[in-house]
């Protein structure tokens, strides 16, 4: 049997369980959450109520807890807005991320508990959230990188891939895609498509750079595909 991806999602009541989720990222987006080590209890209890086992969630929410939010300050993480940058956006969006894969870990464990391998299944998720950690910081990375080249270059950027066959397919169709970087195509970011993704983006005007031929060109404000 294949091992589920830390973000793949058991079967729930979608209303219920996107409720919980934006519950839970609000409260991560707050400054009460900046120094807490445990969700507070009456989170805990929508998710116990939601049908999760109580020991399977407490775990959880404890490790969950553990890594510090990548752009959380002391008064909470930004709210999402506009005309953000890459960096500012990622930062915005990680209490949700983070909100999504606590309860997807909660309802992992739980089944893992009920088939009697709950000492495996918090390993493994102890692995996940590592994963899921790494990609986090890598996103944030990638999104620093994204601005830094848009700030150098102006807001017309260039999705370039390695053109070669280890290329990714998603990374791939991306490829040659013009975007700003306030509004990536798909909602990617160069060099955090995957763990191991190696695009980047590049100026439109940069004439240092090798340009591939491009899939989107800007027009009078929009972009015309």
């Amino acid at each position: 049997m294949t091992a589920p991806q830390p973000d793949q999602q058991p079967q729930q009541n979608h209303d219920t369980r996107d409720a919980i989720i934006a519950a839970i990222a609000l409260w991560f987006a707050s400054s009460a959450a900046v120094s807490a080590t445990m969700l507070p209890a009456n989170l805990i209890r929508q998710l116990i109520a939601s049908g999760l086992s109580g020991r399977a969630v407490r775990a959880i929410a404890r490790l969950t807890m553990a890594p510090a939010l990548t752009g959380r300050r002391r008064g909470g993480s930004p709210t999402p807005t506009p005309g953000m940058t890459a960096s500012q956006t990622v930062a915005a969006e990680e209490p949700t991320m983070r909100a999504r894969y606590l309860v997807n870990a909660a309802e992992r464990l739980s089944e893992a508990e009920d088939l009697g391998k709950y000492d495996a299944g918090l390993r493994m998720e102890e692995r996940y959230l590592a994963q899921h950690t790494a990609a986090g910081r890598n996103r944030a990375r990638a999104a620093a990188e994204l601005d830094r080249v848009a700030a150098e270059h102006g807001p017309w950027l260039i999705w370039v891939t390695k053109n070669d066959s280890r290329v990714e397919p998603d990374c791939r169709e991306l490829a040659g895609t013009v975007f700003t970087a306030d509004n990536p195509p798909k909602g990617q970011i160069p060099g955090a498509v995957h763990p191991r993704c190696r695009c980047k983006a590049v100026g439109m005007y940069d004439t240092t750079q090798p340009l591939p031929p491009i899939k989107a060109i800007p027009h009078g404000g929009a972009v015309y595909v």
